[in-house]
């Protein structure tokens, strides 16, 4: 990811250092960047000591698992390769923040000119980056737990235990775990008693700072950024239409009751599980949809199926 610090030309007087102005600004706003950031900071970067620009595609690494194996007194050892898969990273998004110093600001102190304007600038910058990357959580909703719009005081521990399952099962790493929360699933979270009563977490953060702190091995933290259904969303209703429904993994799926057309690239809600639609069969009504990844679990006949309107990319 690339960051471009755009400034206007501007006339410069005998008073004033115009060659270090470009670069002042640079560093200026890139530590209040670093300081602002939450999910970039999260990000694996281990490629950024090269040069790259935009649209420059980059390497990471994702190595494999060695296996231990048996043998007796004389017999002969097996080795084994080494291998890392190659994950590419293309720098496709450019982030930018441009502002315009008139005459009157040029006489600002630095200090007074990084408080109106680097600062803000910068947390502009932040805070769209952090949304492209929390943005991403779809392209990982195979590895999920939970239910969209589901999480509740009474079933916040079961979803954090599935989510844990789902951890351990993939042999993520067990320090580093974070659970990042809007601002709903957050009150959601410190409701139970077991949160933040002070004899149960050991602590009394919960109630003076509302501070989830660690709980079952993942750190929580709130952000503002992530990505949630606003109330009054427009929505349309299509219903399972198969006697027998549809066991787990199936991604091509029969529709009726609906109105409308569900286009490719839609998000449609199916017991509380996220999909994309791919593809679809009818615009007058859709009578039927596939879906870009399978469903999570078999659902029966005559299940609702919440569409949500598009809306356009920002």
């Amino acid at each position: 990811m690339n960051f471009a610090f755009i400034l206007k030309n501007a006339t410069f007087f005998d008073n004033q250092i115009d060659p270090m102005i470009p670069e002042w600004w640079a560093q200026e706003t890139l530590a209040i960047l670093y300081e602002e950031m939450f999910m970039g900071n999260m990000v694996n970067r281990d490629y950024e000591q090269y040069f790259n620009k935009f649209g420059d595609i980059v390497n990471t690494r994702r190595p494999r698992e060695l296996e231990a194996l048996r043998k007796a007194k004389g017999d002969p050892v097996t080795t084994q390769d080494i291998i890392a898969d190659n994950v590419q990273v293309k720098l496709d998004q450019w982030v930018h923040t441009s502002i315009i110093i008139d005459d009157l600001d040029e006489v600002m102190s630095m200090k007074k000119l990084s408080d109106e304007y680097a600062r803000p600038a910068a947390k502009a910058l932040a805070r769209y980056v952090d949304r492209i990357v929390l943005g991403q959580y779809p392209r990982f909703l195979n590895n999920s737990a939970g239910y969209l719009n589901g999480i509740t005081s009474n079933n916040a521990k079961d979803v954090l235990l599935d989510l844990r399952k789902v951890m351990n099962d993939n042999k993520a790493y067990e320090a580093g775990r974070n659970v990042v929360l809007s601002n709903a699933t957050e009150t959601d979270l410190l409701r139970p008693e077991w949160f933040v009563s002070a004899d149960k977490r050991g602590d009394t953060a919960g109630l003076r700072d509302a501070l989830i702190g660690h709980k079952f091995g993942f750190d929580f933290m709130r952000s503002n950024n992530m990505a949630t259904v606003a109330t009054g969303n427009t929505i349309r209703t299509f219903q399972v239409n198969n006697s027998s429904g549809y066991s787990k993994g199936a991604t091509a799926l029969t529709v009726d009751t609906g109105t409308g057309e569900i286009t490719p690239g839609t998000w449609v809600e199916i017991a509380g599980v996220p999909y994309q639609v791919s593809a679809r069969t009818g615009t007058a009504p859709t009578t039927a949809i596939t879906l870009a990844s399978g469903l999570k679990a078999a659902v029966a006949d005559n299940v609702a199926i919440t569409v949500y309107t598009p809306g356009a990319v920002n």
